[in-house]
């Protein structure tokens, strides 16, 4: 054989071992399906607890920014942003859920999250991960008392209880005697 057959030979060999979308998507699908999850949430922290929220629902992780203050609004609304050229409005998530005022420093993040077409930012300690529960690992909130209208669920990942915020329930509410969403 020629120099050139051979090293066409050889190429040929080695191409054979590339990943393909059937060698690598098949295993992949498999592995997913392997898994029943009734919920892909977002973790993120409170002071030392967990929270999550649907992933369908979050847009994206944002760093601290100059927030606007608004006159005539609830003291968890911290006031507007600027993202990407959107205005949003920023709530104080420790506020909302009843924790007290969050002393927003560097290491804070505002969770972009989308409701009804909407954007908001939701004010968070610190972001975790992306967490993937089961049915077992999932408990629907006991019946809704006015202190747990914001809890969907309760889930427990790696020795952990997470709380699965309602984002409507979160985003949701009156100034003036009007509903705001």
């Amino acid at each position: 054989m020629s120099d050139t057959t051979e090293k066409g030979v050889e190429l040929l060999d080695k191409l054979q071992h590339l990943a393909t979308d059937d060698t690598f998507l098949t295993p992949y699908a498999r592995r997913r399906t392997r898994y029943d999850f009734a919920a892909e949430l977002i973790s993120f922290s409170i002071g030392e607890e967990l929270y999550g929220i649907d992933i369908a629902e979050a847009r994206e992780i944002i760093k601290m920014r100059p927030i606007t203050s608004v006159p005539r609004v609830p003291a968890f609304v911290l006031g507007v942003a600027t993202v990407r050229g959107r205005i949003i409005p920023v709530l104080d998530l420790r506020m909302r859920l009843g924790l007290g005022k969050t002393d927003v420093g560097p290491n804070h993040r505002i969770l972009e999250c989308a409701y009804d077409g909407d954007l908001y930012g939701l004010l968070v300690d610190s972001v975790r991960s992306v967490v993937r529960l089961t049915e077992e690992q999932l408990e629907l909130s006991p019946q809704r008392s006015t202190d747990s209208d914001y809890v969907r669920a309760l889930g427990r990942h790696d020795d952990a209880l997470i709380a699965l915020l309602d984002v409507e329930e979160v985003v949701t509410f009156e100034i003036g005697g009007a509903k705001w969403t």
